[in-house]
């Protein structure tokens, strides 16, 4: 039995297309932790942005949805 050719497949095998950043797991909630912890490690509370703060606050509300006890 012979497979299909892997373009006919549609996987990609070329990695320099591929984006260099990691995209979250939204069903993961260490890695939506992890991502919240990272966030407030390099960012100036005091100084925020409208666009960090709302980014922030829905990790944080995805965070509690997915079960976390934490509170930051």
């Amino acid at each position: 039995m012979s497979l299909a050719p892997d373009n006919l497949l549609g996987i990609r095998k070329d990695n320099e297309m591929e984006s260099r950043y990691k995209k979250l797991n939204i069903l993961d909630l260490k890695e939506v932790e992890a991502e919240i912890d990272t966030l407030l490690s390099i960012v100036n509370l005091d100084t925020i942005d409208d666009q960090t703060f709302e980014y922030l606050n829905s990790l944080v509300k995805l965070a509690k949805s997915l079960g976390s006890v934490r509170s930051w």
